[in-house]
C-alpha cells in the first residue's frame, strides 16, 4: 500500500471567464476524491485531464476550481494544507480490477462481485444502465453513448476503493469506454458478471457477460466471466465466493496465456462438488419463438425455447459438469481459426 499524494500545485491565481481559479496536478486516487466531493456538490466544478489514458505513473491530472468553492469545501485550508489533508484521507491498493456485466449496474451479481474483489484491490465498474442480456460482442454503432458517474467509495490499507459508472451502451461498449476514457490506468484484471443465469456451452457466443472477458482478452489483459445458476433479482451469490476468490487469485498470480480467457459457470447447488476444467459443450436451441396474435392484427414473437446438448453424457463438457454440481471452468480463445480445415482447403483450392 502507498499513500496517495498530490504531485504538484500551482498556487498562482488564474482568471478565466471572469472566475478566479487555482490548479493542481495529482494522481488518479485524488482525482476521484475531488470529483466526488466537488463535482457532485458543486456542478460548476470543472475537471480536466491532461495526459494519456493510462498514465503508468501518478501524474498528469489537472484540476481547475474556483477559490471560493474550494475553500468552502475544505474549510478555508490553503492549497498546501489541502494537499496534506487529502493525502491523509486516501489510500490505494496495488491491484486494479475492472468489472462490467450485462444485467446492469444495479444488479446484485455485479454488486456482490465488486465487494468480493475489494478484498484484492481497487475496483472500477463501468456497467450498462439497464439489462443487456444476449448482447454478445455488439457495439453501439448507430447511436451516441453517454456515461453517468454513480459513486466512489474510499479504500483503506486492507480494502480497495470502489468507483462505479453507468453507460448507455452494450457490455462491450462499457469495456471499450472504460479502457479509453475512464480507467486511471491499464487494469490488472477484467471480470464479467456475476451473471444471473449460466452461460455454458455455445451460449457463451450470445453472452454479454462473456463479451466483457473477450474484449479484455483482445486488449491482452487477463479476463474471466462469472455466471451463476441463480437467476432471481435478489439472488445471494456468497455461496460461490470461495471458488470466485480461488480462481481470481490464481489468475492474478499466474496470469493467462495471451488471447485466452476463462468462462466460469457455477450451478445453483449447495454444497458445490468441486471444480472441473472443461471443454465448451455443443448443442442447439429448440422451439425458440413463441408466437402471439396482435390485437390490431398480425403476429408478433417472443424469444424463448430450450437448450439441448448434442451429447448429454459428455463428461468433458461444461454442460455436464454444471448439471452435475461442479464449477465449470472453460478456457476460451480469441483465435477461432479451424486450422485442420485450413490445411485441407489449401490443398483443395490453391
Amino acid at each position: 500500500m502507498s499513500e496517495a499524494s498530490v504531485v504538484g500545485w500551482d498556487t498562482r491565481a488564474r482568471t478565466r471567464n471572469n472566475r478566479t481559479r487555482i490548479c493542481c496536478v495529482a494522481n488518479y486516487t485524488i482525482s476521484q476524491f475531488f470529483f466526488q466531493q466537488c463535482w457532485k456538490e458543486r456542478p460548476s466544478f470543472e475537471l480536466r485531464c491532461k495526459g494519456s489514458a493510462f498514465p503508468e505513473t501518478d501524474k498528469g491530472f489537472w484540476f481547475f476550481f474556483s477559490l471560493k468553492e474550494h475553500f468552502s469545501l475544505f474549510g478555508g485550508k490553503k492549497p498546501r494544507e489541502i494537499r496534506t489533508f487529502v493525502g491523509r484521507k486516501l489510500k490505494k491498493m496495488d491491484k486494479l480490477i475492472f468489472i462490467s456485466n450485462d444485467d446492469g449496474f444495479e444488479a446484485e451479481g455485479i454488486r456482490q462481485l465488486a465487494e468480493m474483489m475489494r478484498e484484492l484491490g481497487d475496483v472500477f465498474v463501468v456497467a450498462p444502465d439497464g439489462g443487456r442480456s444476449g448482447a454478445s460482442m455488439s457495439i453501439s454503432s448507430h447511436s451516441p453513448v453517454r456515461n453517468t458517474f454513480i459513486c466512489h467509495e474510499e479504500g483503506s490499507e486492507t480494502r480497495g476503493s470502489l468507483t462505479m459508472w453507468a453507460c448507455t451502451g452494450t457490455p462491450n461498449d462499457c469495456t471499450k469506454m472504460a479502457f479509453e476514457k475512464l480507467l486511471p490506468r491499464r487494469p490488472d484484471l477484467v471480470l464479467g458478471g456475476i451473471n444471473h443465469g449460466d452461460n455454458c456451452a455455445v451460449n457463451a457466443h450470445y453472452s454479454g457477460t462473456m463479451s466483457i472477458a473477450l474484449e479484455g482478452c483482445i486488449k491482452h489483459v487477463p479476463s474471466i466471466a462469472f455466471s451463476s445458476g441463480r437467476t432471481a433479482e435478489d439472488a445471494d451469490f456468497t455461496y460461490m465466493k470461495e471458488y470466485v476468490m480461488r480462481i481470481v487469485k490464481m489468475v492474478l498470480k499466474e496470469g493467462l496465456p495471451l488471447e485466452v480467457c476463462l468462462n466460469v459457470n457455477v450451478p445453483d447447488e449447495v454444497p458445490l462438488k468441486g471444480l472441473k476444467i472443461c471443454k465448451m459443450g455443443m448443442g442447439d436451441w429448440h422451439e425458440e419463438w413463441q408466437e402471439r396474435s396482435h390485437p390490431r392484427g398480425g403476429k408478433y414473437y417472443w424469444i424463448a425455447g430450450y437448450y439441448a446438448p448434442y451429447d448429454k453424457h459428455d463428461e468433458e463438457s461444461d454442460t455436464w459438469a454444471y448439471e452435475h454440481g461442479y464449477v465449470a471452468v472453460t478456457p476460451l480463445q480469441l483465435d477461432m481459426t479451424a486450422y485442420a480445415t485450413m490445411k485441407k482447403l489449401s490443398g483443395l483450392m490453391v
